[in-house]
């Protein structure tokens, strides 16, 4: 242990004995080590916050129905798709259902308030808000569809409410035109649109949400879109779409004009891609930490010529071989060591700092921090100065006693 510690207080000596090399050669690896930490953790956040946005909206619970075109009708002139009504009847039937939502969308339609006209996407569903990840800043939201409520109000967000009435809290109980009927606006939805879902490839800036009833029955709106289901707690997602599924051939005489898709497998899949990404990303780094071990190789060569009469002394007063070597090699270890820790705490750094511009322009940025990549790094850094620094060890080990007094190289 003694002769350890030895070691060490010598490589720290030479160390600080020039401060400029010692420095430059740490910064090497300091970058290396700080880029994995870095963008491993960058990677990690970045992952975090759409997990975040899904999960708040229902997340790996979700299964989508899809209209499509049949493959094969068994009637001749069935022409369907999804309605409202096959909604109901998946809430009634399928067993293991936390939620079920029936939405469709028009696009592009002129509005009026106050005098001033906006054009927006209409959101038909009591539930489009929800998926959509627009919480209410004012207001209430609009009735549940299973409600029938057959009054004109609705949901208006927040950029398309400034833009009609310059205040998004003054729009709160006025009224706009749509399709020559007024809507009393009860709700307006937060200014930033977190993490969800562009149903429908709608503008999630400049919406109007209304509830299904009213749109279908008084307003004409063809009865047919899209259908969300939540599963319940651990129910199992393929027994839900089979029973589905056989619900939605036996409305639809057996014409197969719908689709599913299964948001859990589909998140699996991302997370193969983005641990895939991430290790991807490790590696990228990992490289200049290569690149920093070959220069501390070059650096610790350049020192053995410097110091030979260091070595020759050392041998003539009873220093082995093994001394030597395990000296140089200590002073290597030391230094990667070091630039390392340095690197992979101001990656650290770098990300929370990171995280500070973040918030401001991805609304719920989730800041996640890779302690396991910021320890790998300083480890993997570590054995970097270890394996370049054997070369250099063992020439410095089997340097002749007699050549190092008098100043000669090998």
């Amino acid at each position: 242990m003694d002769v350890v510690f030895e070691n060490f207080r010598i490589a720290w000596q030479s160390l600080r004995s020039n401060p400029l090399r010692t420095l430059l050669t740490a910064l090497s690896v300091s970058l290396g080590a700080g880029a994995i930490s870095l963008m491993v953790s960058l990677s990690k956040s970045g992952v975090a916050t759409m997990t975040a946005g899904m999960d708040s909206v229902g997340g790996r619970a979700l299964m989508f129905v899809f209209p499509r075109q049949p493959k094969e009708a068994k009637v001749k002139s069935y022409d369907r798709g999804l309605t409202s009504a096959d909604a109901e009847a998946l809430r009634k039937r399928v067993p293991g259902l936390a939620d079920v939502a029936f939405m469709t969308s028009v696009k592009r339609q002129i509005i009026t308030g106050k005098g001033k006209k906006a054009e927006v996407d209409i959101g038909v569903g009591s539930s489009y808000r929800r998926f959509m990840n627009q919480p209410i800043l004012y207001g209430r939201d609009i009735p549940e569809d299973a409600e029938n409520d057959s009054a004109r109000v609705a949901v208006l967000t927040y950029t398309a409410a400034q833009d009609l009435f310059g205040d998004a809290k003054a729009a709160l109980g006025e009224t706009v035109v749509l399709w020559g009927h007024r809507y009393k606006l009860i709700g307006i939805t937060t200014q930033a649109s977190t993490m969800g879902f562009r149903l429908g490839g709608i503008d999630k800036e400049r919406t109007l949400l209304v509830s299904s009833p009213v749109m279908i029955k008084d307003e004409g709106v063809p009865d047919s879109g899209f259908v969300i289901l939540t599963a319940k707690g651990t129910h199992s997602h393929e027994h839900i779409m089979s029973i589905a599924n056989a619900i939605l051939l036996e409305r639809h005489a057996r014409t197969d004009d719908f689709e599913f898709m299964d948001f859990e497998r589909m998140m699996k899949k991302f997370d193969k891609i983005f641990i895939g990404l991430r290790i991807l990303t490790g590696l990228i780094a990992a490289i200049s930490l290569l690149i920093a071990g070959a220069g501390i190789m070059n650096v610790l060569l350049a020192s053995i010529k410097q110091r030979v009469t260091e070595i020759g002394m050392r041998r003539a007063i009873g220093a082995s071989q093994a001394d030597i070597r395990s000296q140089f090699l200590t002073e290597a270890v030391t230094l990667a060591g070091i630039g390392g820790f340095i690197g992979s705490a101001a990656g650290v750094l770098g990300v929370l700092a990171a995280s500070l511009v973040a918030d401001k322009f991805v609304p719920g940025w989730q800041t996640r921090v890779a302690w396991d990549a910021a320890v790998i790094a300083v480890v993997v850094a570590t054995l970097s100065g270890l394996v370049f620094g054997l070369q250099p060890s063992r020439r410095a080990a089997r340097m002749e006693v007699v050549a190092c007094l008098r100043g000669e190289t090998a």
